[in-house]
């Protein structure tokens, strides 16, 4: 049986408004939806349509039927994410004090409907014979951009599109013909936009001591046993208690398991991406308020492909979040 109302979140960053509102759902949207959607919403006294997300979909309404509003579209290119990241934003709001709507855009997903940025390569087919007896056909015929291409490929068989295009200035409608005529390859990847750049070169793994070495081994061991209590690792500035975090984030994804790391401050990203990125690499990942949609969407989906993720709420208090696929 299809559900009638959905308590939305208006994408308002108010405290008050800071509340899930009511709205029936009507019967050609009862199939899209499902918690985590966009949505537009009549809101205010002028029915004025705004942005909303969906966090439940339910049977009951604490309202009349007929004195609630309807939710007018689904916009397009949202996904159903996970019902544990509602969770999440819910805990962060009580636990962060920001509101809702915040923790909200800070753990969905970027929307679909940014499209990937491709990386495009030029490969030249032709044997060494033939190449040269085409560069002596296009000398004759005056077509300059042509020639400089195959020129260029001549001695590097692969350049990149960057290359052709904007060192060489050749126009992407050449590159068309000569790809049809059979002459050359254009190869495309998705690039993905990485809003940081390593900070350091990767770094061996610290011994720890065996006090250390005692807290791993005791966290992971309730962890194997099923045991989901917290802990509580304890010791002054310089004790090594990010050590034991990079201990316990290898030991879980060892197991095949996710990890997140939360940074209470903002003042503390640099360094935290510093420390993180020179022990992991290229796969840290960032995620802030500050990034374009291209750049959000590219982080996500690098977590989705066993990358971490460090996002952060907007305001004074940050909360940082490392997501580590195993």
């Amino acid at each position: 049986m299809k559900k009638e109302f959905a308590n939305v979140i208006v994408d308002i960053s108010h405290e008050k408004v800071d509340r899930p509102f009511g709205y029936r759902i009507p019967e050609r949207l009862a199939d899209s939806v499902t918690p985590g959607v966009r949505v537009k919403i009549p809101f205010g006294a002028g029915n004025a349509l705004r942005t909303g997300y969906v966090i439940e979909v339910t049977d009951h309404s604490e309202f009349p039927r007929e004195r609630m509003k309807e939710i007018d579209s689904v916009l397009p290119g949202t996904k159903e994410p996970s019902q544990r990241l509602i969770v999440l934003a819910a805990w962060m709001k009580q636990q962060y004090g920001s509101t809702m709507i915040q923790a909200l855009k800070t753990v969905l997903p970027a929307r679909a409907t940014v499209g990937e940025k491709e990386r495009k390569s030029i490969e030249l087919l032709l044997q060494d014979a033939q190449t040269q007896e085409l560069a002596a056909q296009m000398e004759r015929k005056h077509q300059t951009a042509r020639l400089r291409l195959l020129q260029e490929l001549m001695t590097n068989r692969t350049i990149s599109w960057e290359a052709a295009t904007k060192r060489l200035k050749v126009p992407s409608s050449v590159i068309s013909k000569l790809e049809s005529d059979g002459v050359l390859k254009v190869h495309a990847s998705v690039a993905y936009r990485n809003p940081i750049r390593r900070m350091g070169e990767e770094t061996e793994k610290k011994t720890l001591s065996e006090e250390q070495q005692g807290a791993v081994n005791g966290i992971l061991n309730a962890f194997d046993q099923n045991d989901r209590r917290p802990s509580l690792i304890h010791g002054i500035t310089g004790s090594g208690k990010t050590e034991v975090y990079l201990a316990l984030i290898e030991g879980m994804i060892k197991r095949g398991r996710q990890s997140i790391v939360l940074i209470p401050e903002i003042a503390l990203t640099y360094q935290t991406v510093q420390r993180f990125t020179a022990r992991f690499g290229d796969r840290v990942s960032v995620m802030n308020s500050t990034l374009s949609a291209g750049e959000k969407q590219d982080q996500c989906r690098r977590a989705e492909r066993g990358s971490w993720m460090l996002s952060s709420v907007q305001g004074r208090r940050c909360l940082c979040r490392f997501q580590i696929s195993g």
